[in-house]
C-alpha cells in the first residue's frame, strides 16, 4: 500500500512517473498521443523558411504597374529598364547565378545616362541605383516579358 498516494496518481501526472518510476509505463492514450505527433511535426516543419526569394521580391502585386511607373520622368523609365534587366538574366538558385544576374543588369544600369552609381545585392536580388540628380532606388526584377530596351523614356536627356 502507498501511504502518499503517488503511485495512484501518476496516470494523471507524467513528470512524477520519471520521478517514480513503475514497472508498467502508461502509454499516452488518445488526444495525448494525437496532440504529441502534431507539436512533433510542427516543431520539425514549423521552423522551416522556404529560400525562394526571387518570388517574393519580384512580385509586383499592389504596386503601380511598371509602365506606368515609366511615364512619370526619366529617371524612373530607366529604373524600370533596369529591373526588367535585372529579370531577364534569371540564371537560378545557386549563389553563382544570383551573382551572374546581378552582375549582368549592374553593367547595362551602368550603361544608361544619368546613373552615378550602381551597388549590387546578390543574395537579395535587387540593386540600389544612385541618379545624377540624387535619387536612390532600390530595384528589383521586374517579370513583365519586357526588354529593357523596350521600355519607353530610357533615351531622355
Amino acid at each position: 500500500m502507498d501511504p502518499l498516494g503517488v503511485r495512484r496518481n501518476l496516470a494523471s501526472s507524467p513528470i512524477l512517473h520519471y520521478i517514480f518510476p513503475t514497472s508498467n509505463p502508461i502509454p499516452l492514450q488518445g488526444s495525448e498521443a494525437m496532440r504529441g505527433t502534431l507539436l512533433a511535426i510542427l516543431a520539425l516543419t514549423g521552423g522551416c523558411r522556404l529560400y525562394d526569394l526571387d518570388s517574393k521580391v519580384s512580385d509586383q502585386a499592389g504596386l503601380i504597374p511598371a509602365e506606368q511607373f515609366a511615364r512619370y520622368g526619366t529617371e524612373q523609365a530607366r529604373a524600370v529598364a533596369i529591373g526588367r534587366a535585372l529579370a531577364q538574366w534569371d540564371g537560378g538558385q545557386s549563389h553563382e547565378a544570383r551573382a551572374v544576374q546581378t552582375t549582368k543588369a549592374a553593367e547595362y544600369a551602368r550603361t544608361l545616362p544619368g546613373v552615378r552609381s550602381v551597388e549590387v545585392d546578390t543574395l537579395g536580388y535587387r540593386l540600389t541605383v544612385v541618379f545624377a540628380s540624387g535619387w536612390r532606388a532600390g530595384i528589383v526584377p521586374i517579370t513583365d516579358g519586357i526588354a529593357p530596351e523596350a521600355t519607353p523614356g530610357i533615351a531622355g536627356n
